[in-house]
């Protein structure tokens, strides 16, 4: 059996011990009346990421209360400019019309001499002609926040994108939105006004770790009361940690895990 509890690196982990918090997710996005547009806020390590991929799974299965995803990690290839980004939306936007089989802006999106705020803008409006429901996530956002030549005009251009009844955004970063922004002229941009749904990732809660020593259970370990404790104490429920000594956990036979057993896996 694959060892559940992957670290970061070159793929995101799957989804273990947040599954309230998505469920919170999908409810505010998609079961709402007037949906919310959402930060997600932890320090690094607290899980974005997963939780980021995890949505974007949700909501690119059949059904889903959005026809269009974008899943732009902005850690890889961060825009410098406010065109520089422009153009990069058009293309995701492309990327995953043709996805779904639509080519009928492809043209227009992968033009880039020309407009490419208006260029989204008018794409945007006629999927919406067509009843098609758009999320934007954007993870790492801390990364594009940061840019120096990012100026209040691409805030006040999401802002506007933020006003269409048929796009939501979701964007997660390390601080709060507007701490991210180096210049005060773009933290007075009402884009962040947006979002006043703000979901703060907190370290795993007993309740979360039965979640997520759900694979060590299938794969044949007997997980005694005292071993959950003792997960808390030595990583402090940060997920990495806990990841990172559950896969220690996962290499042995299986066994019964215990206090003693756990501590024996970080002397």
């Amino acid at each position: 059996m694959p060892d559940p509890y992957e670290l970061p690196g070159l793929h995101i982990p799957k989804l273990l011990g947040r599954s309230a918090v998505l469920a919170g997710l999908v409810r505010d996005l998609a079961e709402r009346e007037t949906p919310d547009h959402i930060s997600v806020v932890a320090p690094r390590y607290f899980g974005k990421s997963v939780l980021i991929q995890a949505l974007a799974q949700r909501f690119t299965a059949p059904g889903s209360h959005y026809r269009v995803v974008i899943n732009w990690d902005l850690r890889h290839n961060t825009p410098e400019t406010d065109r520089a980004f422009q153009i990069a939306l058009a293309k995701a936007l492309d990327r995953c019309l043709l996805e779904i089989g639509n080519d009928s802006y492809h043209d227009y999106l992968q033009d880039t001499e020309g407009d490419p705020a208006g260029t989204i803008s008018d794409v945007v409006d006629s999927l919406a002609a067509e009843e098609m429901r758009i999320l934007i996530l954007l993870d790492d956002f801390d990364r594009l926040a940061s840019q120096p030549q990012i100026s209040k005009n691409l805030w006040d251009y999401l802002r506007s994108l933020a006003q269409k009844n048929h796009l939501r955004f979701v964007l997660s970063s390390r601080r709060r939105l507007r701490e991210c922004i180096p210049s005060r002229d773009g933290r007075t941009s009402d884009f962040w006004n947006n979002f006043t749904n703000v979901v703060t990732l907190r370290p795993f809660s007993s309740s979360d770790l039965d979640e997520f020593l759900a694979p060590i259970r299938e794969a044949g370990f007997s997980v005694d009361p005292s071993s959950k404790q003792a997960i808390l104490d030595w990583t402090g429920g940060i997920p990495v940690l806990a990841a990172r000594l559950c896969g220690d956990i996962f290499a042995c036979p299986p066994a019964r895990i215990d206090r003693p057993l756990v501590e024996s896996r970080v002397e």
